[in-house]
């Protein structure tokens, strides 16, 4: 991440602005995750606005607008450009597809759309604790959060092994309580990172790998030996 105190400020402007169209960029995914348009985009590939609003139950309207922003945000591929804006065709490419849809793949990174969108909704509870020294309650920040979370049991995602993050459960607890360790600044810090999202659960199938070589090794020096 770019240290924007090194640049003068158009440039330290520059950099805000860019970070800014990337927060509209995760809010569009959002939309295309939850409204299962990229999903419906990876089942049937070359999908035109039409069709892609039929197989979602959306209207067709939104749906060709968001259509044409993914494109233009180079997001997804767009074929006939000439062609009518109802007839075009829009579709995901491989690594797209992997990256936004395949839960079980280590770039999956479809969630960190509704960790953020959760964030930006509990700031009015989060400048209170500023002000007041308290914490934000857990159950504040939403669905969004707890399906976000790498310690999610209701993802259907095996991206996030439950067992290899330990310390997220304890920072992220599921009860209603408040905790100052599950506040939304803790948590951005992290996902600021671009790489936390993809190491640590790298991070969690080595670990695990590892300690199944280790039970595997010590199986074998402690059987008795045969014949």
């Amino acid at each position: 991440m770019t240290n924007l105190n090194d640049r003068d400020s158009d440039a330290y402007a520059t950099g805000l602005l860019e970070s800014g169209l990337g927060m509209f960029r995760i809010l569009s995914v959002y939309l295309g995750d939850r409204l299962g348009l990229y999903s419906a985009m990876q089942s049937r590939p070359g999908l035109t606005a039409p069709e892609l609003a039929d197989a979602t139950g959306c209207v067709e309207r939104y749906v060709r607008e968001w259509l044409e922003q993914q494109a233009v945000a180079g997001l997804i591929a767009v074929s006939s450009e000439a062609a009518d804006a109802s007839e075009r065709r829009y579709s995901l490419s491989p690594a797209a597809a992997e990256v936004l849809t395949d839960g079980d793949s280590l770039n999956y990174m479809a969630p960190i759309s509704r960790l953020l969108v959760s964030l930006s909704s509990t700031l009015p509870e989060l400048m209170q604790a500023f002000r007041t020294g308290g914490g934000v309650s857990w159950t504040t920040y939403g669905e969004d959060a707890r399906v976000a979370s790498p310690t999610s049991t209701a993802r259907p995602s095996s991206a996030w092994p439950a067992s290899g993050l330990p310390h997220c459960r304890r920072s992220m607890p599921a009860s209603g309580r408040s905790h100052p360790r599950a506040s939304p600044i803790s948590v951005a810090a992290a996902v600021g990172r671009p790489s936390v999202w993809r190491v640590t659960t790298r991070w969690s199938r080595s670990m695990a790998m590892t300690s199944t070589r280790r039970r595997s090794t010590w199986r074998r020096r402690t059987s008795p030996v045969q014949g």
